[in-house]
């Protein structure tokens, strides 16, 4: 499918290098390029949003590890090698 509005070296690249089958996965795709053409910030408001998440969850993991230690009971003469979590 040509489109006379984009420019012909965009065209020769998508016909030559990425040619995808006329099919639902590639209006999905279309739509997610015109949705970035349109709103170009949305990757950093995403990257933040999985940024935020990352960072609750590691939180989250930190405080499960503290509840384990606290409710588990030492063993006399035993001694245990931490390990750094990231």
């Amino acid at each position: 499918m040509y489109d006379s509005k984009k420019n012909t070296l965009t065209s020769i690249f998508y016909k030559l290098i990425l040619p995808t089958t006329d099919s639902d996965f590639r209006c999905f795709i279309e739509e997610v390029n015109n949705l970035l053409d349109k709103h170009p910030k949305i990757i950093a408001k995403i990257e933040e949003d999985l940024n935020f998440n990352a960072h609750t969850k590691k939180n989250l993991r930190f405080a499960d590890k503290k509840i384990i230690e606290y409710m588990t009971l030492l063993l006399p003469n035993f001694t245990v090698d931490e390990v750094e979590q990231k």
